[in-house]
């Protein structure tokens, strides 16, 4: 996939809550870093994204173009 394929699966997966879907766009050695979760590495990153969709009770709706 190009970068904006990868882009488009990671925030349609996102929207769908489809945790799995938005790994497959993360490289295994992701770092992702925010003010609530701090700095997060590899499978830390993966475990937060599948805590949040995991719990999500609401759709969520993101519009996204390229």
């Amino acid at each position: 996939m190009d970068n904006k394929e990868i882009i488009g699966k990671f925030y349609t997966s996102f929207s769908n809550g489809n945790f799995e879907g938005m790994l497959e766009c993360y490289h295994k050695d992701v770092v992702f870093e925010d003010a609530v979760f701090g700095r997060l590495e590899g499978e830390s990153a993966f475990k937060m994204w599948e805590m949040l969709l995991s719990q999500k009770k609401e759709i969520l709706k993101l519009a996204l173009t390229i």
